[in-house]
């Protein structure tokens, strides 16, 4: 790139990364005010705290001078006093830069010591066996009129701290409204002086790629193209596609087409199982490869699963594949055990493509119950991902298909339960680096990691992770098969429920994860998605926190709405869907508020065995 158009993009690159840290300062500058007025309210909290202090170390003195045994009163009023003066020492320290709160503290801390002194006498009589002038003294108006006196003064001691505490707060509101002023001028100054200096930059350079994306465009229809005059890169670019473009276009249509014809163009719908596949061919090659994939039902509550990877690239290794997958197939219509299909398909390779060496898992998955039976034949092993992410390498083992005709396959059995998840791969995507051990631990971490998310397609969401950019050396397939729901009836065929419980993780995950995979089959807004677990999230962790156990949630369309709906088991509750939340800062009914700002209507009801609280969702 010439130096020129290097600098302005330089330019228009720095240019938004300086608005960009300029608004984290503001931002961290915000959080800072923000953790003040969290600070300021635990501080009035403490304050107020050792005020209550005071006030029981009174009571303490009194009980010791009223109600102790002579002999051991004095020491007990002794102990309650100096916990008493300990605490306004502390609290005298905590209040000294709280405007008008010290003078308060001071009467407060005046009266106390005269209560002690009074309770002192008390004491004092009653040792030299006064007990008439104790009595006198304990009714006397006087000390009545201490009393009232401390608490006149415990109010307005309480009074003080609150105004201060409205004084900062009402402080940190002003800092905070200028923080966000700075925020919104930072920003429309950054749109505008970023505008401005990308625009003619931005012009210049989408004229000349606009002239190159048409001579793109005219080469791939195999229309002659009009040069692009000028000595730049994009000139230069332009003789490349004019030398190549022909060729590329021509042989990538092909290996298009046969690439369609060989691959399921769509896999079918199946009933509580949530199908997403990937597809990476290698970097290196022009020609098609060898891997496929395939899923189709046998039954209503059988689905048949394989994939396999021919060795090599190019016709032949893509007519073995093509011929393997349909091999598959109708093995899979003769046979319900995986080790018979195997040795189906190994007999057909050894007979009709000898030399030729293939692995593949075939496995058939039972939707009513989640029993998995499948074979291996020198592939990778599958992959089980559990509802809380963790994943698991399936046993077993086998030959590859074509080294002997005569080889017996066995068949492994497993279980997978709702919101589980089985990985099927090639090991174009765990040998990515040479090295196949490392590859299988990044891929088990990305498909972790992915599998907390919501992706629309989460096989290509694990592709992505695995590979980070990386170009493949061989071509990468992968099979991802979620169990959103086992045993459906009829009934479950318009709409959906699940049960789980709110104080098992694994049970809520596995739920969660579930109804997300059902609504990703369905719906692929990501906004949307996204919203949808938010609501989903916390309407279990309300039955968590208000009504901990069983709780079954529902999931219905009418129309273009749905509705979720968890019916719980616990005791009522009650929150006001109708107003703003009271307190920023408390955890109580957060989560019915998020609910109610994401959804169109809110409803919470009560029966006669728990609550029942309904979100409807555009």
């Amino acid at each position: 790139m010439r130096p020129r158009i290097r600098t302005q993009a330089y330019l228009v690159g720095a240019l938004p990364l300086a608005f960009l840290i300029a608004l984290l300062v503001l931002g961290l500058v915000m959080q800072s005010r923000i953790q003040a007025g969290a600070s300021l309210s635990s501080h009035t909290q403490q304050v107020l705290e050792h005020v209550d202090r005071i006030r029981a170390f009174a009571g303490d003195g009194n009980r010791a001078a009223t109600t102790a045994p002579i002999a051991q009163a004095g020491a007990d009023l002794a102990k309650a006093r100096s916990q008493a003066e300990s605490t306004l020492a502390q609290t005298r320290g905590m209040v000294r830069d709280d405007p008008g709160v010290p003078q308060a503290l001071s009467s407060l801390s005046r009266v106390t010591g005269d209560i002690f002194d009074l309770l002192q006498h008390y004491v004092q009589l009653k040792q030299a066996h006064r007990i008439a002038e104790a009595r006198a003294l304990g009714t006397a108006p006087s000390t009545r009129a201490l009393a009232g006196r401390f608490d006149k003064v415990n109010n307005a001691f309480t009074d003080s701290v609150r105004r201060a505490e409205l004084a900062h707060l009402a402080q940190l509101r002003e800092q905070t409204k200028n923080i966000e002023i700075a925020i919104v001028a930072a920003s429309l100054a950054g749109i505008i002086l970023t505008l401005l200096v990308a625009g003619r930059f931005g012009l210049r350079l989408a004229r000349r790629l606009g002239h190159l994306a048409e001579n793109a465009r005219r080469l791939a229809r195999g229309e002659p193209a009009t040069p692009l005059l000028g000595d730049d890169e994009f000139s230069d670019l332009d003789l490349v596609y004019q030398a190549m473009m022909r060729q590329i276009v021509r042989q990538q249509q092909v290996n298009e087409t046969l690439q369609r014809m060989l691959l399921p163009q769509e896999l079918p719908s199946c009933e509580g199982i949530r199908l997403d596949t990937a597809y990476v061919p290698a970097s290196r090659e022009t020609e098609v490869g060898g891997d496929w994939y395939d899923a189709f039902p046998i039954s209503d509550r059988c689905v048949c699963i394989s994939i396999g990877d021919v060795a090599g690239h190019g016709m032949r290794a893509a007519a073995v594949m093509g011929a393997a997958r349909i091999a598959v197939r109708t093995a899979a219509r003769m046979h319900d055990d995986p080790a018979a299909i195997m040795e189906h398909l190994n007999r057909v390779i050894s007979a009709d493509e000898p030399g030729t060496m293939v692995t593949a898992v075939v496995a058939m998955l039972d939707t009513d119950d989640g029993t998995l039976r499948y074979a291996v034949a020198g592939h990778p092993e599958p992959m089980i991902i559990r509802a809380d992410g963790e994943t698991d390498l399936l046993g077993g083992r086998g030959v590859m298909l074509g080294a002997d005709d005569r080889t017996q396959y066995q068949t492994f059995r497993t279980a997978l339960h709702e919101g589980w998840a089985l990985l099927l791969y090639t090991d174009g995507l765990v040998e990515i680096t040479r090295d196949y051990f490392k590859g299988v631990e990044e891929l088990r971490e990305a498909a972790s990691e992915e599998f907390a998310s919501s992706s629309q397609n989460i096989a290509e969401a694990i592709q992505r992770r695995t590979l980070r950019g990386r170009a493949c050396a061989d071509d990468a397939a992968l099979l991802f098969v979620g169990v959103t729901r086992l045993g459906l009836s009829a009934a479950d065929r318009t709409w959906r429920s699940w049960t789980l419980d709110a104080c098992d993780s694994e049970s809520a995950h596995r739920a969660k994860r579930a109804i997300l995979w059902h609504v990703g089959d369905t719906i692929r807004d990501g906004d949307r998605i996204a919203s949808i677990e938010l609501v989903l999230g916390e309407l279990i962790g309300n039955v968590a926190r208000h009504s901990p156990g069983l709780a079954e949630v529902t999931l219905s369309q009418e129309g273009s709405r749905m509705l979720i709906r968890v019916t719980d088991r616990g005791k009522p509750f009650s929150y006001h869907l109708n107003g703003a939340h009271a307190d920023p800062f408390a955890e109580s009914g957060r989560g019915l508020f998020l609910v109610s700002t994401l959804s169109t209507d809110v409803r919470i009801e009560h029966t006669d065995t728990g609550n029942v609280v309904t979100a409807v969702l555009n």
